[in-house]
C-alpha cells in the first residue's frame, strides 16, 4: 500500500486572496484655484469716443408752419466740405439730412431749412456718413424728430358776398382752421395760436378774440368790403403769411344805427348808473311788444353780455350795478323784439360799496290799490329821523315820487303811499341827505305799477 502525504496551505493561499496590511495614507487636497493672477489685455472705451450727432433744434412734436430749420450738433467726428465725395479720411466726412427717408442731400454745415411742407406730421433726420457717402451704420450717428406742419386758414360763413344789410351793422361769422383764435393779444407768438384783425375796406377796423365772429358797427350807406385776417398774438403776421378772408355787403342809406354818448361817462361812483344814447334813422317807440312798423322800434339793453331791460328814451339808467368793471351794450330791436344790426357797445367802472336803494314791494307791473305800502331796502346808507338836519355822508331819509311828482318821505324799511290816481303810474325812490339835498350821484330805484 502507498501511502501519501497531505500538505495543507492556510486557508488564505487556498482562495488565493493574498494578506494586506491596511496603511495610514495622508491625501493633499488638490488646489483648483488659480494661483495666480494673470495681466488682462487693455481695452479704449469705444463709446467716449464715438462719433455721435444731436439735434438741437426744433425740439420733437414741435408745431409750425411750413418752413422748419433744423440744427445739430457733432461730437468726435469732423464735418470737412472740401472732403465730401474725395476719398475717406478717418474721422472725417459730411451729414446727410432726411425728409420722411427721403435724402434731401450732403452738407457740412450744422443746420438745414425745410422749406414747402406739406400739413401734417413729418419726420426730420440727419446721418453721419465718410467722404465717400457711406454711413457710419452706428446708432449715435443718426438722430431725428417729429414735427407737425400747420396750414392756417380762415373763411367766412355769413354774410354771404354781396349781402344786403337793414341796418349800419353786421355780424361777421368766421371759422379758422390749424388756428386756435385766443384772447393772448400783445403776449408773444404762439405756433398755431393768435387773434383776428377786422379788416373793413382793405384798412384795419379792430381785434376780435371771439373763435367765431364779430360786429361791424356804424357802417356808412353803400357797399364795403370786410375782412378777417388770422395774426399772431403781437400781431405780426403769421411766417406762412397771414390767411384773410373777403366778403362784400351793401349798406342801405340812412339805415337805422344807435351810438352810446361818451359825454356821460365811464367812471361811475354809485350804483345808479346813468347813460345816454344817439339814435338814428328809427323812431323810439313806447310800442313795446306791438307789431313791427317799420322805421319803428326800442333798445334792448345788455350788461355783460346778459339782458336787462329795454327802453324807448333817449336817457335811461342801469341800477344796482356792483362795483367793478362792466360792459354795457345797446341794440337796436323792432316794436316786436327783433333785433336789429345796429348796436353800441362802452366799458365802464363802478366804485365799490356805494350806497344804493332798492324797492323791494310792490314788484315791477304789480298792480295795487290807490294807497299801498312801499317797501324798500338800503345798502350803505343808514336811516335817520334828523329829517331837516345837518347833511351827514352816507346817513339821511328817501323821498318818493309818483310820475316825477314828490309825494311823501320815508325814514324806514316802508312807508304808505296814498291817493295815487287809478292808472298806470312811475313810482320812483330817492335818497337823500337829512338837510332833502340829493346825493353826489344821485341814487334811486323806480318801478311801474298799475293803481285800480
Amino acid at each position: 500500500m502507498i501511502h501519501r502525504s497531505l500538505v495543507l496551505l492556510p486557508v488564505a493561499l487556498l482562495l488565493g486572496c493574498p494578506e494586506t496590511k491596511e496603511e495610514e495614507t495622508g491625501v493633499d487636497p488638490v488646489d483648483t484655484a488659480d494661483s495666480g493672477s494673470g495681466d488682462t489685455a487693455e481695452t479704449g472705451d469705444t463709446a467716449a469716443n464715438e462719433a455721435t450727432v444731436t439735434i438741437t433744434s426744433p425740439a420733437t412734436e414741435t408745431q409750425s408752419y411750413d418752413t422748419v430749420t433744423m440744427e445739430w450738433t457733432v461730437e468726435n467726428f469732423t464735418l470737412d466740405e472740401a472732403g465730401i465725395g474725395a476719398a475717406n479720411e478717418e474721422g472725417h466726412g459730411h451729414a446727410h439730412v432726411y425728409l420722411d427717408n427721403e435724402d434731401q442731400g450732403a452738407t457740412a454745415g450744422s443746420s438745414y431749412t425745410f422749406t414747402g411742407l406739406s400739413a401734417g406730421a413729418h419726420t426730420l433726420e440727419v446721418r453721419l456718413a465718410y467722404n465717400d457717402h457711406n454711413y457710419l451704420e452706428t446708432e449715435a450717428s443718426v438722430d431725428s424728430v417729429s414735427v407737425s406742419i400747420l396750414k392756417p386758414q380762415i373763411a367766412i360763413s355769413s354774410p354771404s358776398d354781396g349781402y344786403n344789410t337793414d341796418s349800419a351793422g353786421v355780424y361777421l361769422t368766421y371759422s379758422a382752421t390749424d388756428f386756435a383764435v385766443v384772447n393772448n393779444v400783445d403776449a408773444a407768438p404762439v405756433v398755431g395760436e393768435g387773434h383776428v384783425h377786422l379788416m373793413l375796406d382793405g384798412v384795419y377796423y379792430g381785434i376780435s378774440t371771439s373763435p367765431t365772429g364779430d360786429w361791424f358797427l356804424h357802417l356808412d350807406g353803400g357797399p364795403h368790403t370786410l375782412g378777417a385776417m388770422l395774426v399772431n398774438n403781437d400781431h405780426t403776421d403769421l411766417s406762412s403769411g397771414s390767411p384773410l378772408a373777403e366778403v362784400q355787403v351793401i349798406v342801405p342809406d340812412h339805415a337805422a344805427d344807435i351810438d352810446i354818448a361818451a359825454a356821460i361817462g365811464t367812471d361811475f361812483d354809485s350804483a345808479l348808473v346813468p347813460f345816454e344814447v344817439a339814435v338814428s334813422n328809427l323812431d323810439l317807440s313806447n310800442n313795446v311788444g306791438g307789431a313791427h312798423v317799420e322805421g319803428e322800434g326800442h333798445y334792448h339793453i345788455y350788461v355783460d353780455g346778459v339782458y336787462i331791460n329795454y327802453s324807448a328814451s333817449l336817457l335811461d339808467y342801469l341800477h344796482h350795478v356792483s362795483g367793478g368793471t362792466h360792459t354795457l351794450q345797446v341794440v337796436l330791436a323792432d316794436n316786436d323784439h327783433t333785433e336789429l344790426g345796429a348796436r353800441d357797445a362802452i366799458d365802464f367802472s363802478v366804485t365799490a360799496d356805494r350806497p344804493d336803494v332798492t324797492i323791494s314791494s310792490p314788484s315791477d307791473g304789480e298792480s295795487v290799490s290807490t294807497s299801498f305800502n312801499l317797501s324798500l331796502s338800503a345798502e350803505n346808507f343808514a336811516f335817520s329821523e334828523d329829517v331837516g338836519g345837518a347833511a351827514v355822508e352816507d346817513e339821511g331819509h328817501y323821498h318818493v315820487f309818483v310820475d316825477g311828482i314828490y309825494w311823501t318821505l320815508g325814514t324806514g324799511s316802508s312807508v304808505v303811499v296814498e291817493g295815487v290816481a287809478p292808472g298806470e303810474h312811475v313810482v320812483s325812490v330817492e335818497l337823500v341827505s337829512s338837510d332833502h339835498s340829493s346825493l353826489s350821484p344821485m341814487v334811486m330805484d323806480e318801478i311801474t305799477l298799475t293803481a285800480i
